[in-house]
């Protein structure tokens, strides 16, 4: 156990030796060797993302790196096993932390005790195309503001986790929608989750044309469909028709349209058919794997931006 550790952070990925050097390079420009600890864990990639990761090691103290195949699920709970910090924070390759993350995550843990603070997405783009001000308008025009967490399971992307309370409730190997599942056992055990949008976000690359756009919500649509079977509850199932029906509430086409136009150009035209699309891939995805009956495969990977 390392003494005085607020923070493990966890890096699980797969085939990412591009992306993962820029969320690694986010992680130590604000951080000491003392202050955190990083545990990164090859998915049985087939590139150099293994050797990017002991190069990394190789600066710095408090790193463990290790290849741990098999579903997302399995990998995230062997390397929770591997934390010693009070709490640990999850984060993806294609992820990386903003100026300042380090001393607002210390003040805000500092304020009281959280079992789990959620963090806010923020797009971040590698490449320009028709969609980027769409989905960036989308996660700006967040309108929930900070308080405790409502929905009946949340994102693993920058969640920080008291690493105690993780441990007891564990991940289970799932090939898609861990988090979801973990996260409805989490908070069905009566843990304080807390979401802080003003203070704790993480940048999250994101589609930037159609093709993308397609590729993410179809791995939606299938993560909502793992994530019914694996809880079998009613409340998921509310929260699966309203993520699908979302682009047609008075929500999403009135108030946070409003919002999201105030941060960036964005057309209404846009906003309607890019929320027609997102519905119809979602679609896809379920109807697929329901009605048609094709198996969900062990590993499922978002194509590569």
């Amino acid at each position: 156990m390392i003494s005085d550790c607020l923070l493990s952070i966890i890096v699980v990925a797969l085939n990412e030796e591009k992306r993962l050097p820029t969320l690694l390079k986010s992680i130590s420009n604000e951080a000491s060797n003392n202050d955190i600890q990083v545990i990164m864990i090859d998915n049985g990639s087939t590139d150099r993302t293994y050797k990017v990761m002991q190069e990394y090691a190789g600066t710095r103290k408090n790193v463990k790196v290790a290849i741990i195949r098999g579903p997302l699920g399995h990998a995230w709970n062997e390397a929770l096993k591997m934390a010693d910090c009070e709490y640990v924070m999850f984060l993806g390759a294609d992820m990386y932390l903003p100026r300042g993350w380090y001393e607002r995550i210390r003040k805000l843990l500092s304020r009281g005790r959280y079992d789990a603070v959620v963090a806010r997405l923020i797009p971040l783009f590698r490449y320009q195309g028709p969609l980027n001000n769409y989905d960036l308008a989308y996660f700006l025009g967040d309108t929930a503001s900070d308080g405790p967490w409502r929905e009946p399971t949340f994102h693993s992307g920058g969640l920080i986790v008291r690493r105690n309370a993780a441990l007891k409730v564990g991940f289970k190997p799932l090939p898609t929608s861990e988090d979801g599942e973990f996260s409805f056992r989490f908070l069905r055990a009566g843990y304080h989750t807390y979401y802080f949008p003003s203070q704790h976000y993480v940048f999250d690359e994101h589609y930037y044309d159609v093709k993308t756009m397609m590729s993410y919500y179809r791995k939606l649509g299938t993560s909502l469909i793992v994530l019914i079977r694996s809880t079998g509850a009613l409340s998921v199932l509310k929260m699966m028709i309203r993520t699908v029906m979302e682009p047609l509430t008075p929500h999403y086409l009135i108030i946070r349209y409003r919002k999201a136009r105030k941060y960036v150009p964005i057309k209404y035209t846009t906003w309607i058919a890019a929320g027609l699309v997102r519905i119809y891939a979602i679609l896809t995805s379920i109807i697929l794997h329901t009605i048609l009956l094709k198996p969900i495969p062990t590993k499922i990977i978002r194509t590569k931006l």
